[in-house]
């Protein structure tokens, strides 16, 4: 309330200022008078009486000035002085006033926009009451899961933990009603899993302890992007029946939007708003003396005191006594011991791996465009000084202080950041749907990216920010020796002091930076340019085509039916009736998905090295030992024998399966598998995946090598493979890959057909064209390069605009001196020359450092970049090469207009 009467009142004086001035000059003329007055009563003539009264009483002026200071609305009409003198000077300068404000919009609009996405992906909280407290607790290999034993122990042991609950999560649950089968995620919980999360739900109730209890587990709680893409956000989906994996569930609640989100270990492709589960369902409690089953993790509550350091120092005598009871396995894997380790962390999203970092490059090198755009404005404006010399000699005579100077400059920026903020924002805001357009598909929260309130105070913020920055330079120079030395001298004087004679450093070593500024921007893009163009280069060993690919998973009731091999007739059934379709020229089938599915193979991998299940490894026949180390893991895939030549995969020695490799034991293995791990000639070689604790051997012969496949992702190197023959489908979900003659999407509908003959509820998923998996596959590359990219093609603007612009005022400020030197006998070359290495050499030093600086800060890229090093000395000429090129234009034309002065006009001028 105060602040709001000192406003009223500060307008009311603002309004009655007339009647303040009237009032004022009555009483002075009162007081005056009435010394006059008192004069004459003295004895004194009345005109001598004045002129005494006059001199005692003093200059009215300086009166009324010290009158007017003891207002405390002073400043605000002072402010108002500068508010309006900085509009006037930004319409006696239109050009400069565009080219600092579009420069300005572009950094802090930029700035905005990638905040938005920090904001909203990293730093937004969690939809949880008191995240901070929430932890989820697991082994640092999800493989290996919690014993019920176990999580006796910890409840009993881990005293910083308040609450704790079990969570599971499995995939494969299909779930059917509504808009048809589906196959989602599942959390499997414990009843105080709800209770600890503290969300109440969206629609019916949570899990609660009683639902786990045997007989009562058949309810489920839905996410809410199951229930709104599921089961269109029906509102009396409560207690309704729905199937899943053919089994009738009660749905008994439905979860608000992103609940869930950072609970699960990994994050799942395609949940934008960060949650895994798609649905939840009651863990029933496992008996504390099974070793063969257990939970993926535990979701706990810290107590208000404790801390996540002390959970996991509470852990780890716990993960040590855990580990001790298989000695002799610990012994012969040490890795197993570290994989197995139990350990707290805080409840947060889990990204695909480098996305938090490379969000924060991003918001870094975006921080260097606002960087180099103030730098940009400030250099400017310094330059602008010059011209500027007069006002500001007539200031300083009239008894301008430092501060006061110092005020009206920062005002004049406060007016060009606060329209370059404006211009930012709404820059920003097509900025995040540019974002939110071009994101890699996999990017969480992605619909979380927008403008609020954070990102509007952020603006405003880097707003205040550039006005500090654009308005200390000038305002300093302004005040520093020999500004408005025009009083002094008039022209003859500016003439004595010219650039030439009087160094400019301020002015010199803003130049330097933005040219410092602008190498490390365009280094920085020039390297994701170069990267992305290797990885679109890159053989994928796949060749691209017309291929359409898609995952089947039959419902449990025909899988049921279909036993064993009869579920590899029924598949095969299928992949016939796609080869019947008219267009159709290929069509293969193979377990998991057609591209990236398989089983790895690896020493902590699907069977672990316990007691009485063997080793897994990769066996050599002629060689000791295992050979997995070499290559640290495998694939396995099962195909049919057209699937090479569906793919284009080549086969480059030996031959491809045939129809009766199916009751054999062979292999055809990838060029990669076949080099490192199998000496000599491979064709006609066994090897196995797997040794008995007998020392038996299944063994396998190679009878092909076929090229190396980028298939999981274009940018990783490819995985050592084994390609074997298709016997029996387990959990009869295949993957079929269709290569037809035209547009692969429009047969599409017939492959839907014939799969759906066969099973009315198999649920057809994955479908994508290859081309569609390759690019998908550089998505996150094209993303990073465009963004950076961009960047790095924005400084080198702003880098050409702030050269071109302080050379230009500086040919201006020197047209009386070159007018001087023609008139003397300069040549055009001659005073071309002057102001080309005056430019240049400013510009050269800029580069030099902004190598220094760009083989320091680009090394962050590296985890960006594929197969490039971030110090490339190619990358690096390049720009050096390009930024002296634009540098030379920059300083080209004002040097031009430069040779065009006619001395005399100059000299008849001065």
């Amino acid at each position: 309330m105060k602040l709001l009467s000192r406003m009223m009142a500060w307008f009311r004086n603002c309004n009655g200022k007339n009647r303040f001035e009237g009032e004022m000059d009555e009483e002075l003329q009162f007081h005056l008078e009435s010394m006059a007055a008192e004069n004459i009563r003295n004895g004194m003539t009345p005109e001598d009486a004045r002129r005494r009264a006059k001199i005692e009483f003093g200059g009215m002026d300086q009166i009324k000035e010290g009158c007017r200071d003891t207002r405390w609305t002073r400043w605000m009409d002072q402010l108002w002085q500068d508010l309006r003198f900085g509009i006037r000077m930004m319409r006696k300068s239109p050009q400069l006033t565009v080219v600092a404000v579009l420069a300005l919009a572009l950094g802090i609009g930029a700035n905005s926009a990638i905040f938005s996405a920090v904001n909203g992906i990293l730093l937004k909280p969690l939809p949880y009451p008191d995240p901070s407290r929430l932890v989820t607790i697991h082994r640092k290999q999800i493989a290996h899961a919690i014993t019920p034993a176990e999580l006796h122990v910890i409840r009993d042991q881990c005293t910083a933990l308040e609450r704790i609950a079990t969570y599971s999560s499995r995939g494969g649950h299909l779930v059917t009603g509504g808009t048809g089968p589906r196959q989602v995620m599942a959390g499997y919980v414990s009843g105080d899993f709800f209770p600890i999360m503290g969300v109440r739900p969206l629609l019916g109730r949570p899990i609660i302890p009683e639902d786990t209890q045997p007989g009562n587990e058949h309810v489920a709680v839905l996410s809410h992007g199951l229930w709104m893409e599921q089961f269109g956000g029906d509102t009396d989906i409560v207690g309704k029946s729905i199937s899943v994996n053919r089994s009738p569930y009660v749905v008994i609640g439905v979860m608000p939007r992103e609940f869930g989100a950072g609970i699960s270990i990994s994050y799942e492709v395609g949940s934008y708003d960060g949650s895994f589960s798609a649905m939840w369902v009651p863990q029933v409690p496992l008996s504390e003396g099974d070793r063969n089953s257990g939970y993926s993790q535990i979701v706990a509550r810290l107590k208000q005191d404790a801390t996540l350091t002390q959970a996991n120092a509470q852990l780890q005598p716990m993960s040590e006594s855990f580990a001790a009871e298989y000695p002799a396995i610990y012994r012969e894997y040490p890795d197993l011991a570290e994989e197995s380790k139990l350990y707290a962390r805080s409840l947060d999203l889990v990204f695909i791996p480098g996305v938090r970092t490379r969000l924060w490059i991003l918001f870094g090198a975006v921080g260097f465009v606002l960087l180099l755009a103030c730098v940009n404005v400030a250099s400017l404006l310094v330059a602008r000084i010059w011209i500027r010399e007069k006002e500001l000699g007539i200031r300083k005579a009239l008894g301008a202080t430092r501060r006061r100077i110092l005020r009206q400059f920062l005002t004049e920026s406060l007016l060009l950041a606060l329209l370059g903020g404006g211009m930012g924002l709404f820059l920003s805001f097509l900025g995040t749907h540019l974002l939110r357009g071009i994101a890699p598909p996999y990017t969480p929260r992605v619909d979380f990216i927008q403008l609020d309130g954070n990102v509007l105070w952020f603006t405003l913020g880097v707003s205040l920010l550039a006005t500090i920055i654009i308005g200390l330079a000038p305002a300093f120079q302004a005040w520093s020796k020999g500004a408005g030395s025009m009083m002094k001298g008039g022209q003859k004087g500016a003439l004595i002091e010219t650039s030439m004679k009087r160094p400019h450093p301020l002015r010199n070593a803003l130049i330097v930076l933005e040219v410092l500024l602008a190498f490390i921007l365009v280094a920085g893009g020039s390297l994701m340019v170069r990267s992305f163009s290797k990885l679109m280069s890159v053989n994928t060993g796949i060749q691209p085509g017309p291929v359409l690919t898609l995952r089947v998973r039959f419902s449990d009731l025909v899988a049921q039916e279909a036993e064993g091999t009869q579920r590899l007739i029924v598949a095969r059934q299928v992949l016939d009736g796609i080869r019947s379709i008219p267009g159709v020229q290929r069509a293969a089938l193979s377990v998991g998905g057609p591209i990236s599915g398989g089983g790895v193979i690896n020493k902590l991998g699907p069977v672990a090295p316990y007691p009485g299940l063997g080793y897994i490894g990769l066996y050599i026949e002629g060689l000791e030992g295992d050979q997995l180390s070499i290559v640290r893991q495998i694939w396995e895939r099962k195909i049919t024998p057209e699937f090479f030549d569906a793919l284009g995969i080549r086969i480059l020695r030996g031959r491809s399966f045939n129809a009766e490799d199916s009751t054999n034991p062979v292999a055809v293995v990838s060029e990669d598998l076949a080099r490192r791990c199998i000496p000599g000639d491979p064709l006609g070689k066994q090897f196995s995946i797997y040794e008995g604790e007998d020392g038996s051997h299944q063994w396998m012969e190679v009878l092909g090598v076929v090229n190396n496949v980028r298939d999981h992702t274009v940018v990783k190197s490819p995985d050592p493979v084994f390609y074997t023959p298709l016997t029996f489908i387990p959990s009869f979900e295949f993957g079929i890959s269709v290569k037809t003659s035209g547009n692969p999407m429009l047969h599409f509908p017939a492959i839907k057909d014939v799969v759906w003959s066969a099973d009315r509820e198999a649920e057809i998923t994955n479908v994508r064209t290859l081309d569609q998996i390759l690019d998908r596959s550089v998505a996150e590359s094209r993303f990073q390069t465009m963004l950076v990219g961009l960047l790095g093609i924005f400084g080198l603007i702003l880098a050409v605009i702030g050269i071109y612009g302080v050379i230009s005022y500086s040919v201006i400020h020197r047209t009386h001196e070159i007018g001087v030197r023609m008139a003397l006998g300069a040549r055009r070359r001659d005073v071309m020359y002057l102001i080309l290495k005056e430019g240049m050499l400013l510009a050269i030093v800029g580069i030099a450092l902004g190598i220094g600086g760009a083989l320091g800060l680009t090394r962050v890229l590296r985890s960006m970049l594929f197969e490039i090093e971030p110090t490339d000395p190619g990358t690096f000429i390049g720009v050096a090469i390009v930024l002296t090129i634009a540098s030379l234009a920059a300083c080209y034309i004002p040097a031009r207009r430069a040779t065009k002065v006619d001395p005399m006009v100059t000299l008849r001028h001065e």
